[in-house]
């Protein structure tokens, strides 16, 4: 089984898009027990790839810890939409297992509507001093 995952994870990074496309032609139980094996940066490759509805279909069939472990790591619009379309129950219970930085970040982009620039917004910003010289900033 772990040469099976490994070489899942392996396909997934490599073509994130075929996998999303193969993913969503599964039933929700058989998506969920894939998502269930893969790290969180695994699936930090495929959830945005991925229909909103299936991903929250497959992960509403996960234990909320888990499916809030393993949304951890993929960018917040894409979770944000996710969560969307969760059922609300599932949403609150998969939120509630999130870290406060997580949910914070995401809370910010649940507030607006999907598809708005709001919705679709990086919320991390970074500041530098401004003695810095671009190099230094980069580094």
């Amino acid at each position: 089984m772990e040469l099976e995952t490994a070489l899942l994870a392996r396909f997934i990074r490599d073509h994130p898009s075929d996998a999303a496309r193969l993913m969503e032609a599964m039933a929700s139980a058989e998506s969920a027990a894939l998502l269930s094996d893969l790290a969180p940066e695994t699936v930090a490759a495929l959830l945005p790839r991925l229909v909103p509805t299936t991903a929250a279909a497959a992960l509403e069939l996960l234990d909320a810890e888990r499916a809030a472990a393993l949304v951890s790591e993929a960018p917040r619009d894409a979770v944000a939409g996710v969560l969307r379309a969760m059922r609300r129950d599932q949403r609150a219970a998969v939120t509630s297992s999130m870290s406060p930085e997580t949910l914070a970040a995401l809370t910010l982009l649940l507030r607006f509507s999907a598809g708005s620039a709001g919705a679709l917004m990086d919320s991390g910003v970074l500041s530098v001093v401004d003695t810095l010289s671009a190099g230094e900033a980069l580094d």
